[in-house]
């Protein structure tokens, strides 16, 4: 079985993984030239495109080390055009354009672009632009003149290559107009003994000479949940170690002084959580979320004993939904439920200690949909759930969709278990995977231990791991721009 889901994972992730591409070419500048009296600039790149940017936006864009502190990364306030800087935008010229080796371009600035200031440094008189972050730059914000040669389709360019590689991530890049995974994006599934969950191996993961990591990320967002065998010191330390080496850290929830949870049986329990031998229901982790928007992901492992965990592809059970009742899904995405949580009082079968409490209403659709009507996120929990404030007509039909929704959340079609052991990791794609628990399948000594990962952490810690896999110190301009025209 162990080999099998060996082979799944190999196999899955196949057209995921990280790999060197045959560029078509360089990109260079063949040639540059001031215009309009200085107010744009035509520059002749090397696939054919010739365009013209706007002085003002090339002064205002430009990131060498006279413009943004290099290890700090922030805008340098005696370079930038706005504010006491010593600087007129309205007034902005370009002077003179000098192409070096044809891969970097460097404009000079007219003394009339320049005033009086109280600034200890004058603002720079000359910027210094790459080629590749023009030419990237070129497709959204300048003119265009001559249209670019056609390419090579054998022969990718470096923005077909970036596009290539970060297709996975623009679902949470966090954008405002960011797409909802596409169908081919993701391997939905069912409790149907057909698709496995992808299996790693812990170690491997951590080993920062393997593609492991990355090649993990990639598939708790394609399949929605991936398993991690073999943490030799299972517990507090070793979950944080996991999630801080391979998952950006762990969110860290207000009302306690640690960012994980951890979850012990108590005779008596008045929280289902803390009873063991009681079902927990598919839920949403951070369905109330504390911070605004809930966690991409949920990590948890057991660092004692056995048990039994369920998991939902939510997805898929939406898709039966839709095409079961189109209405009803309809509603369940246009009209928010309500719900409630008190953090404190929710854990008072908690071990752990908490420094304040906090209450956090919420009114938010079960099925969060992207501008083009397609499922980008499920937020539910039953337990957080309070009376419903929907219209008078809108109650009956919307309660028979979510009715029903509920239903196939826990149908044996969907649901799926998973055994569970002291070392074994769950990764969850948070949005889209509901969890719960099997009642009565979990020993007396069970210990639970787990934390959620941000958007934010996921997100970076994805794209540091595909910088280097590509051996580039810093494309992190060309990758936001390639994933927000992407978005768009």
């Amino acid at each position: 079985m162990l080999a099998a889901l060996a082979f799944s994972v190999a196999s899955s992730s196949a057209a995921l993984a990280v790999q060197s591409v045959a560029l078509k070419r360089p990109v260079a500048i063949s040639a540059a030239a001031v215009e309009n009296e200085g107010k744009t600039l035509a520059i002749h790149f090397n696939d054919g495109l010739k365009c013209r940017f706007h002085s003002l936006w090339l002064r205002d864009a430009c990131r060498d080390d006279a413009h943004v502190a290099k290890y700090a990364g922030e805008r340098l306030l005696t370079a930038t055009p706005v504010g006491p800087s010593g600087v007129i935008p309205s007034r902005l010229r370009a002077s003179a354009a000098e192409v070096h080796d044809g891969e970097e371009l460097r404009i000079h600035w007219d003394e009339e672009s320049m005033c009086k200031h109280e600034l200890a440094v004058d603002p720079p008189t000359v910027s210094m632009f790459p080629a590749a972050f023009l030419r990237a730059y070129a497709e959204v914000v300048a003119e265009r003149i001559i249209e670019p040669e056609q390419a090579d389709a054998a022969q990718p360019s470096v923005g077909d290559a970036l596009n290539d590689e970060l297709a996975w991530l623009r679902p949470y890049s966090a954008f405002q107009n960011a797409p909802a995974p596409r169908p081919e994006e993701m391997c939905l599934w069912k409790n149907d003994g057909g698709l496995e969950l992808p299996v790693y191996d812990h170690d491997n993961v951590l080993d920062v000479e393997s593609t492991a990591n990355l090649r993990m990320l990639q598939d708790v967002v394609r399949y929605g949940a991936v398993i991690i065998d073999g943490c030799a010191n299972p517990g507090v330390e070793g979950l944080h170690n996991f999630a801080d080496k391979a998952l950006g850290g762990l969110q860290k929830d207000p009302t306690r002084p640690k960012a994980h949870w951890k979850i012990v049986k108590k005779d008596g329990a008045t929280s289902v959580s803390y009873d063991h031998l009681k079902r927990l229901n598919q839920h949403t982790d951070s369905s109330i979320p504390p911070h605004g928007l809930p966690a991409l992901c949920l990590l948890f492992h057991y660092a004692e004993g056995t048990g039994t965990n369920t998991l939902t592809d939510g997805f898929a059970a939406a898709a039966q939904l839709r095409a079961e009742n189109p209405l009803g899904y309809a509603l369940l995405a246009k009209y928010g439920y309500d719900g409630e949580r008190d953090f404190v009082a929710s854990r008072a079968d908690s071990t752990q200690q908490f420094n304040r409490g906090l209450v956090v209403s919420t009114q938010v659709p079960m099925l969060q949909l992207d501008d083009a009507g397609e499922l980008k996120r499920i937020q539910y929990n039953e337990v957080f759930r309070m009376p419903l404030s929907l219209p008078y007509d809108i109650f009956p039909r919307w309660y028979a969709a979510f009715d029903r929704f509920v239903e196939l959340l826990h149908s044996n079609d969907f649901e799926r278990q998973i055994p569970m052991s002291k070392g074994r990791f769950i990764l969850m794609q948070n949005w889209r995977v509901l969890h719960g628990r099997a009642g009565g399948r979990a020993s007396a000594n069970r210990v639970l231990v787990g934390g959620t990962i941000t958007r934010e952490a996921f997100y970076s810690q994805a794209r540091r791991l595909t910088r280097e896999r590509r051996a580039f110190a810093d494309v992190a301009q060309e990758e936001e721009l390639v994933l927000r025209r992407r978005a768009d």
